[in-house]
């Protein structure tokens, strides 16, 4: 089971946030862009709900887990806040899928066919996005460059439109060049929605195209392990 983390004080997430808020507005300076064009969401996967509460308060209302049971647990806890919207960004089971599709409003993770399949039967319709593989070895998930486009038909062809694609780099080595090529993939194919960059990468993610930020560690600092 995760760790759960301390509350994290209101001020600490104000501070980070402002700081946060701050290097988006400078990229989009930097890239000739509108800040209001960039969607941050709050990844709080093992953060609590008193820290959840602040982020509200502080008006953050996009928040974003890997984990069925905390994405379930934390809408049952917010059900009654209006306007929050809850994000997936794990690795999908696929005896969750059905579960994570009846929570979540957008599904950061596509790439394989047997999830199209599942989702064609599901009531709710969440936002897809489709998950571009780094190449790396050993990194987890994703579609290749090769095969996304058969994916993206795929879905389109049994009624499951995907919007948006996400890339996660390889750790501790440049993101341009994979950010440029998830560009250029959404381009190409007309996906509005591109999820890159994270709390270490948000903002050459953001110089690079990014709509969608996925930031942690930096609103909430380093988790416990």
């Amino acid at each position: 089971m995760p760790i759960e983390q301390d509350d994290v004080p209101r001020e600490v997430i104000e501070a980070n946030l402002q700081h946060v808020r701050d290097e988006i507005n400078q990229a989009c300076v930097n890239s000739n862009r509108d800040s209001r064009d960039i969607t941050l969401v709050a990844v709080t996967k093992t953060q609590t709900t008193t820290t959840i509460r602040h982020c509200i308060d502080l008006g953050l209302n996009i928040f974003g887990e890997n984990r069925y049971q905390e994405l379930d647990a934390k809408k049952i806890a917010f059900e009654s806040t209006k306007n929050i919207s809850w994000h997936f960004i794990g690795q999908i089971q696929r005896n969750k899928l059905a579960r994570i599709a009846a929570k979540a409003d957008v599904i950061h993770s596509i790439d394989n066919q047997w999830q199209i399949d599942v989702l064609s039967h599901c009531i709710a319709k969440p936002k897809l996005f489709i998950q571009l593989s780094s190449g790396a070895a050993g990194h987890r998930g994703g579609v290749t460059l090769h095969d996304a486009p058969d994916l993206l038909n795929y879905a389109r062809n049994h009624g499951r439109e995907i919007t948006g694609v996400m890339m996660m780099p390889p750790a501790d080595i440049d993101p341009v060049p994979y950010f440029r090529s998830c560009r250029d993939f959404a381009h190409d194919y007309s996906l509005d929605q591109i999820s890159m960059g994270m709390s270490h990468d948000y903002v050459p993610a953001i110089e690079q195209g990014s709509t969608v930020i996925r930031v942690g560690t930096a609103l909430f600092g380093e988790r416990k392990r």
